[in-house]
C-alpha cells in the first residue's frame, strides 16, 4: 500500500526503480537504475517549434512526472496518463471537431489515422514493429487492423480509460509512452510547419 513519504525521505528514491539493472553486453558489468537513466530516458524528446505552446507545456509536464517517477514509482502511470491526455489536448487542437460526438479520444484518433495525419512512417522516437493484419481484442469484439497507427485507435483509449478511471496497475512504461507521444503530436502539427 502506498503512503505519504516522509519529509526526510522525499528526495530518496522508490526503492522499485532499483531493481532494474542495466549490463554491459561486453563486460558483463551490472548497474542499477538512476536518476540520471530516468531522465536521459525522456529528454531527448521534441515536440516540433510549431506545435501550440499549451500542448507542449502539458507535454513537458508528463517528461516532469516520469523523470520524478524516480520518487514516487507510482508517477509512471501518472505520467502515462499525462501523456494520453495531451494527445487527446491535441487532437482536439489539430482536428477541431465540429461536434461533441467527434470530440471523442477513439474517434479523433481514427479519423486522424484515416486522413493520414497519423501514419507508421511517422514514427520516429517510437520505432514502428513491422505489422501485419492482426486481429485486436477490443471490449466491442475482436477488430481487424492493418497497420501500427490502427493498433493504436484500438489500444491508446483503452489505456487512457483504464488509468483515468481507477486501476491498480503498476508498471514503468512512461519512456516508451512518451516516445509514441511525441511521434503522434508532431505528425498531427506536421501540416502545420512554416
Amino acid at each position: 500500500m502506498e503512503t505519504l513519504k516522509p519529509l526526510a525521505e522525499i528526495t530518496e528514491p522508490d526503492f522499485r526503480n532499483q531493481i532494474k539493472v542495466y549490463i554491459n553486453q561486453k563486460t558483463g558489468d551490472t548497474r542499477r537504475n538512476t536518476l540520471k537513466d530516468m531522465h536521459d530516458a525522456v529528454s531527448d524528446l521534441h515536440l516540433e517549434a510549431n506545435v501550440p505552446e499549451d500542448i507542449q507545456t502539458q507535454f513537458a509536464v508528463a517528461q516532469n512526472l516520469a523523470v520524478y517517477a524516480w520518487f514516487c514509482y507510482r508517477f509512471h502511470m501518472t505520467a502515462e496518463l499525462q501523456a494520453l491526455a495531451t494527445i487527446e489536448f491535441a487532437l482536439r487542437l489539430g482536428l477541431k471537431p465540429a461536434t461533441e460526438a467527434e470530440r471523442h479520444f477513439k474517434r479523433m484518433l481514427r479519423t486522424a489515422v484515416k486522413k493520414g495525419r497519423i501514419k507508421d512512417s511517422g514514427f520516429h522516437y517510437f520505432p514502428v514493429p513491422p505489422t501485419k493484419k492482426q486481429t485486436v481484442a477490443t471490449k466491442s469484439g475482436p477488430k481487424i487492423v492493418h497497420s501500427y497507427s490502427e493498433l493504436l485507435v484500438e489500444l491508446l483509449p483503452s489505456m487512457r480509460n483504464d488509468l483515468a478511471h481507477g486501476a491498480s496497475t503498476l508498471f514503468d512504461g512512461a519512456p516508451g509512452m512518451l516516445r509514441i507521444t511525441a511521434d503522434i503530436i508532431n505528425q498531427l502539427f506536421a501540416a502545420s510547419k512554416p
